[in-house]
């Protein structure tokens, strides 16, 4: 486990994500394609978290994203603002550590039919990144 997370780091320059030129922008090519982010912070402190997998405009993401490790970078650079900077914050602001966040996954729109491989691998991988190398982050 801790070495396929260091594979992990090591393939996607975790270490450095936070500099990758053009990084802000490949964020909101995806958001626009792909509707998720953080949108608040819930009574407890968490930050809230809103995917919108009905909207999810798969074609699009694969020509803007034609690997899948693509994805994965923006999901990773986000999750490591998230640690480094939302979380940080909120910790500082509550004067208790935040480590978890509070996901709400909105299916409105989405139906059977949209569940192809294309939809299915991106968001299996997104949600792989966050379970497999961010697991503290996930709460109960």
């Amino acid at each position: 486990m801790w070495d396929n997370y260091q594979q992990f780091r090591e393939k996607f320059q975790i270490n450095t994500i936070m500099n990758v030129p053009n990084g802000d922008e490949n964020e909101k090519l995806l958001r626009v394609n792909y509707p998720h982010g953080y949108c608040g912070v819930a009574k407890n402190g968490h930050p809230i978290y809103i995917e919108r997998d009905g909207l999810i405009k798969a074609d699009k993401v694969n020509e803007d994203f034609p690997d899948v490790d693509d994805v994965l970078r923006v999901f990773s650079r986000s999750y490591e603002r998230l640690q480094r900077h939302i979380m940080l914050a909120l910790s500082h602001e509550r004067g208790v550590q935040i480590q978890n966040t509070v996901s709400i996954l909105d299916l409105n729109g989405f139906g059977i039919t949209m569940m192809n491989k294309k939809v299915y691998s991106i968001i299996k991988a997104a949600m792989g990144v966050m379970q497999d190398n961010y697991p503290e982050n996930l709460g109960k």
